[in-house]
């Protein structure tokens, strides 16, 4: 594939960043974005910020900073900051089940649900109430047709951490019974259009022709998907924003702006709609510190968001092309801010892998990865960007090049509950039961 054009923004605003080193960062961030464009392992929009200084857009395609993408499970944040809203209003109690809020849930297993062990993942529910094979059949569903469903989905005994959409899903249904409204209007009122976030709402039919096109790369075959409403995702997905408003958005949250700072630190101590880690390097000055970050993903695209807390640093990368190393590349432009200074990418072994993998070649697949391993490369391909590989070809109906990329996940990320997941799912799309029943019994109790 030929270069794509790309351009860069660089803004000075109101910030502590001098120009000097706002110019430093404009070629260290160039530099990194331009090398993972020309391996084809990114295409979409990036922003950084320092300081409530903008100091790095960056587009491969020549798209505004205002320009729309879908942000999959980074939905999950402003979930979670409704339902924060609701509780200091004293309007819901995260230890009370959800069917004190919910009715039609009194005489089902869901109802037992505490909102807690939603926020936290420690539900009992599994990932999702909608496969694959039914999303075309459950775009337009309403929100009493998705409650309907929710009603009798299974919950275990076992309260393990499991990352459940499902759960996000009964939490959209907590925020309209309480407030009375559909989800999208409680955002608009409540989220967004206090914040100017003009970028940023619920996808609907009205809006899909103002957002960007996702694609799916398989091998060398570019397919270009349509947009289309995702109502089955409500709550945990079916979100769409522009890095600038994704950068608005954690300014907001961090200043307590929509939520009270109390609430964005308990967010912080729960995991609840993100992830915390910290981060110490003695080779970069000792930069060290907490940060927050959460991801999402679909079918056509790929989204981050991080905020590094003490370094008042923010990097916001949507993609709307899959696969694609938006982990890897959001951690080297952060890096690269902190001062620590890394090797540029100079192959795709995504790309690399995948090909070995459906080409039947998986003990050679299976070496380079050790190999790449043991050799401790940063841009070795994470458990995450494997799934997300192996479901695109599960998602485009090619059953087994996606067992076999699956299978390959579980070899090299055996502890990546996820992984097993998805692995089952493809072997029951591939019509094996048995062993999709087998991998579920001995990996995922």
């Amino acid at each position: 594939m030929s270069l794509m054009k790309y351009y860069f923004l660089f803004l000075f605003l109101i910030g502590s960043v001098s120009p000097s080193k706002a110019s430093e960062l404009h070629d260290k961030l160039t530099k990194i974005t331009n090398a993972y464009i020309e391996q084809d392992m990114f295409q979409g929009n990036v922003l950084v910020a320092i300081d409530q200084q903008v100091v790095a857009f960056v587009s491969s395609a020549k798209l505004p900073q205002s320009a729309r993408f879908e942000i999959g499970s980074i939905a999950k944040q402003f979930t979670t900051a409704l339902m924060y809203l609701l509780k200091e209003k004293r309007l819901v109690d995260f230890n009370q089940p959800i069917s004190g809020y919910i009715k039609e849930f009194s005489d089902y297993p869901v109802g037992s649900v505490t909102i807690q062990e939603l926020l936290e993942h420690r539900s009992g529910l599994p990932r999702d109430f909608v496969t694959l094979a039914e999303r075309d059949i459950t775009r337009d569903l309403t929100s009493l047709q998705r409650l309907k469903r929710l009603k009798h989905i299974s919950v275990s005994q076992t309260k393990t951490k499991r990352y459940s959409n499902a759960g996000f899903a009964l939490l959209s249904l907590v925020i309209e019974a309480v407030a009375q409204k559909p989800f999208a209007q409680v955002l608009e009122s409540k989220i967004t259009k206090p914040l100017a976030l003009s970028d940023t709402g619920v996808i609907s039919r009205q809006n899909l022709r103002s957002l960007v096109q996702g694609t799916n790369r398989l091998n060398d075959q570019l397919v270009i998907l349509p947009s289309a409403p995702q109502n089955y995702a409500i709550g945990h997905g079916a979100m769409y924003s522009s890095v600038f408003d994704l950068y608005q958005w954690q300014r907001a949250l961090i200043k307590g702006e929509i939520v009270s700072k109390k609430s964005f630190a308990q967010m912080i101590e729960h995991n609840h709609g993100l992830f915390k880690y910290s981060y110490n390097w003695p080779s970069n000055k000792g930069a060290n510190g907490r940060a927050i970050t959460h991801g999402g993903s679909n079918e056509g695209f790929v989204a981050n968001v991080s905020t590094y807390l003490n370094h008042e640093l923010i990097v916001v990368i949507l993609s709307n092309e899959k696969p694609a190393y938006v982990s890897a590349l959001y951690n080297q432009l952060a890096n690269a801010v902190l001062g620590m200074d890394e090797p540029l990418p100079y192959e795709n072994l995504l790309k690399q892998f995948t090909q070995q993998v459906i080409s039947k070649e998986m003990s050679n697949a299976l070496a380079v990865f050790r190999a790449a391993q043991s050799a401790q490369r940063w841009d070795l391909p994470s458990a995450v960007q494997l799934n997300q590989s192996g479901y695109l070809y599960l998602t485009h109906g090619r059953l087994a090049e996606a067992e076999a990329l699956f299978s390959f996940l579980t070899q090299v990320y055996p502890d990546y509950k996820n992984g097993w997941d998805s692995y089952a799912e493809a072997l029951t799309a591939n019509n094996k039961p048995k062993e999709a029943k087998k991998i579920r019994t001995q990996y995922l109790h």
